[in-house]
């Protein structure tokens, strides 16, 4: 396998566990794992802010709850949508599809400005590592374009 091929699994499995990751925090896949997975899950969603329904844990189990609630509704739905977005990069960076790494470089460089905005509130080691992560993703795909087409 080359090197181009390595990076584009490496970057798709870090997409899927992303999307799973989501869905754990969300509350989603609350049946399949105990509680101290899910409140793992919680943590790194919220820290690394991998989901626009961070801030609400298990948004899906609230949802069902109070189904007339639009502002939750919004969030489960922005939940399910970040996770579909994650699993489609990683199915087309899994397979080297051509429209894969395009997708990937605008799905991790549309977040580098609201990381810098971040650094400049706030400067932690998890803004950094999501800055310096998002960053290195757009430089493999962009190195990796030529050699998957």
């Amino acid at each position: 396998m080359t090197n181009a091929r390595t990076g584009l699994r490496a970057i798709a499995g870090i997409e899927f566990a992303k999307g799973v990751l989501v869905l754990i925090a969300a509350g989603l896949l609350v049946r399949f794992i105990d509680r101290d997975a899910q409140a793992l899950a919680e943590a790194l969603v919220m820290r690394f802010h991998l989901n626009p329904a961070r801030h609400d844990p298990q948004i899906f189990a609230s949802t069902v709850r109070d189904f007339a609630d639009a502002h939750k509704l919004v969030l489960s739905a922005g939940a399910l949508c970040y996770a579909f977005v994650r699993f489609i990069e990683a199915y087309g960076l899994w397979l080297a599809r051509a429209w894969a790494w395009g997708f990937g470089i605008m799905s991790a460089a549309l977040y580098i400005p609201f990381e810098l905005l971040e650094l400049v509130k706030h400067t932690s080691w998890s803004a950094v590592t999501l800055l310096v992560a998002n960053v290195v993703v757009v430089l493999v795909l962009w190195g990796s374009r030529r050699a998957t087409a």
